[in-house]
Parts: C-alpha cells; sequence; structure tokens
C-alpha cells in the first residue's frame, strides 16, 4: 500500500524564528572569518603652468613628481600651452595598503617636484585632493646625445659610406604618437652623431635614413649637463621609396635601375644599399636580408 506524501509550506512561528536565527548566525561568521582588507589611498591630482628661468617651458619638458621610498615617480609632459596636468590629467598615486610594496603617497607625504630633471618644489600628499600648483626652476643646463650606427656591406669604419644623415625624433615614452621633438642629424665616417642642446627628460628616441628601416630605443634617459650614447645597431637597407617598408614596392623600384651605375639614365640613389654607386645584385641581396620588415616607427 502507497501512502502519499504532501509537502507544504512551514506555517510553525518558531520554525521561521529558529531559521532565520540560524541564517544570521552563519552571516556573521562568514563576516569575521573573511579577511578584511584596506582601503587603498584616493590618487592626488596637480596642474599648473611650468616655466624655466622666468620663460614659459617648451612643450615636452618633463614634469616629475617623486615621494622617497615609493617603487615609482609620476612623470609627464608640459602641453604645447606651457602647461601640465590639463590634458591629460596628471596624477600621484596613493599607496595600496594591500601590497608589500609602496607605489604610491600616504597622507602626510613630501612629494617633490622636478621640471627637466631640476627640483622645483614640494607638496603633502593628502589622498582624493585636487590642487593647483604652478612650477618654476631657474636656468637648467641641457642634455647631449651621442649616437652610433653601424652599417653592413659597406666596409670598415672610418669609411666614407658611414657618413648618413638621419632623421632623430624624440617621444613621450611609450607613445609614439606623440612626438617630442624632432631634428636632423649626420654620422661621421665611425658611425657616430652628436645631437646638444636637448631637454633632459626620459624618451624613445628613433632614427630613420631615406633607405632604411626606422630604429627605436626605448626609455632613454637624457640627464642634464651629460652625453647620453645610445646604440642603434645596424641599419636595415632596402626601403626604397621610404614608406619604412621593404616589400615588391622597394624591389621595382630598384629593378627599374637594375644594372645602372651612378650618371646613367635611370640609376636611383634611393636603391643603392651599399653606396657603391651600382644597382645590382649585391643591393638586392641586401634588401631580401630584411625582406617584409617594417620600421620599429610604424
Amino acid at each position: 500500500m502507497k501512502f502519499p506524501i504532501r509537502l507544504g509550506k512551514f506555517k510553525s512561528p518558531k520554525i521561521l524564528a529558529g531559521a532565520s536565527g540560524l541564517l544570521l548566525a552563519l552571516t556573521l561568521v562568514v563576516a569575521f572569518v573573511a579577511p578584511v582588507s584596506a582601503v587603498p589611498q584616493m590618487p592626488h591630482q596637480f596642474w599648473g603652468t611650468v616655466s624655466i628661468d622666468s620663460v614659459p617651458a617648451p612643450e615636452g619638458t618633463e614634469v616629475m613628481a617623486r615621494i622617497a621610498n615609493v617603487t615609482q615617480n609620476f612623470t609627464t609632459a608640459v602641453a604645447a600651452n606651457h602647461t601640465y596636468g590639463w590634458s591629460p590629467p596628471f596624477y600621484v598615486l596613493g599607496d595600496d595598503p594591500n601590497t608589500t610594496e609602496k607605489e604610491g603617497g600616504n597622507n602626510g607625504d613630501t612629494i617633490d617636484f622636478y621640471v627637466a630633471g631640476t627640483w622645483a618644489t614640494n607638496f603633502t600628499f593628502k589622498s582624493g585632493s585636487h590642487n593647483e600648483l604652478n612650477l618654476s626652476v631657474g636656468v637648467i643646463t641641457y642634455a647631449a646625445l651621442e649616437g652610433h650606427v653601424s652599417f653592413a656591406e659597406r666596409g670598415s669604419a672610418p669609411c666614407g659610406t658611414w657618413i648618413e644623415p638621419f632623421n632623430v625624433m624624440l617621444f613621450e615614452p611609450g607613445n609614439l604618437s606623440h612626438m617630442l621633438w624632432t631634428g636632423n642629424a649626420t654620422t661621421n665616417s665611425t658611425g657616430v652623431f652628436n645631437i646638444t642642446g636637448l631637454t633632459p627628460g626620459t624618451y624613445d628616441i628613433g632614427i630613420k635614413n631615406w633607405t632604411c628601416l626606422s630604429e627605436v630605443n626605448a626609455s632613454v634617459t637624457l640627464t642634464a649637463d651629460n652625453t647620453t650614447v645610445v646604440y642603434f645597431g645596424t641599419t636595415r637597407e632596402g626601403d626604397s621609396n621610404n614608406d619604412d617598408w621593404i616589400v615588391l614596392a622597394d624591389r621595382t623600384i630598384l629593378y627599374t635601375g637594375w644594372g645602372t651605375q651612378q650618371g646613367d639614365a635611370g640609376w636611383n640613389a634611393h636603391c643603392d644599399f651599399n653606396r657603391d654607386g651600382w644597382l645590382t645584385l649585391a643591393d638586392r641581396t641586401i634588401m631580401y636580408t630584411y625582406w617584409a620588415q617594417h620600421g620599429d616607427l610604424v
């Protein structure tokens, strides 16, 4: 014989009260056992004008904020209107107490501000604050860059075929779409060029020649009153049309002048990659060495 079992709702107030009490107790236990995480500090925002020797600072001048014993510095660049911190906003981050390292400020920490590597002023960190802080420094000394480039299939240096013009570019670190300075420099017979009068700071530095692909050295620090040496390696030749790629279009240009020498009709200096005055198999071999490659600035 089968006995039907009917399920119904608990209607007893005592049962409901007991269940509610048990649920509350479990909630309190979980809350007590769960680890409590401290809330990270909010950042401190700054903006203002920047001047050097009472003259508005040029675009690209580095502004840096530093807190002692913090694992990182906070940097930005002066905008075209000689200000910082407007676009993009400039924040000094707060410390995260849930980590062992100190990544930012705590209330009461001293923030030191630098313009182009020169100390400007200080300010007290306060979590979540927003302050206008105009920065000014006196006369500063500038930095110099010594670039080293080598060339394949052009003989050993010193050699006249190592004398080459380059376009040199300084970019905001990690942002090749934001060029802060550009100029021209020519290597000597050993592949060395020099540029003086540069604003101290940290840059991604790129070079480009009319027949080679661009090369970039990242996060290079140029210090005041000092010459920084940067090695760009061996040029990657084969860019006949100077578009920073080595592809079919470049080979087509080479074949247009194939077999000619300097002074002949159809000879094209942009395809003479070894600078021997001829357009031959040697130039095509150099091109194929870097075939289908592109420059670092692409």
